[in-house]
C-alpha cells in the first residue's frame, strides 16, 4: 500500500509512534478496500546493521474514526525491508 509519513521517525525509543497516510486507494478482490486518506499507525526501531529504520504498522484509522487492527512492515519501493534514513 503506498503511504506517506506524516511525522518524523524517531528511533531513540521504540514506543515512538509512526503515522502515515494511504496515498492511493487499495481494493482487494474480496471486496475489502482501504480508501486514500486512511491513516496508518505503527512504531519504528533502528536497525543499525542495515542503516535502515524498521517500521511495523498495527492499526488503520479510517476517516470516519473506525480503527481496524492489522500487521504489516514498511518496505522500500524495490521491496527491500525497512526505510533508508
Amino acid at each position: 500500500l503506498p503511504a506517506r509519513l506524516l511525522n518524523r521517525i524517531v528511533t531513540s525509543d521504540s514506543r515512538n509512534p509512526v503515522i502515515a497516510v494511504i496515498t492511493k486507494e487499495f481494493s482487494a478482490p474480496s471486496g475489502f478496500s482501504i480508501p486514500m486518506g486512511t491513516k496508518v499507525l505503527g512504531n519504528a526501531q533502528n536497525d543499525s546493521g542495515s542503516n535502515r529504520v524498521q517500521v511495523t504498522f498495527h492499526t488503520f484509522v479510517f476517516e470516519n474514526g473506525i480503527e481496524q487492527p492489522f500487521s504489516a512492515v514498511a518496505v522500500m519501493r524495490d521491496g527491500s525491508s525497512g526505510i533508508v534514513g
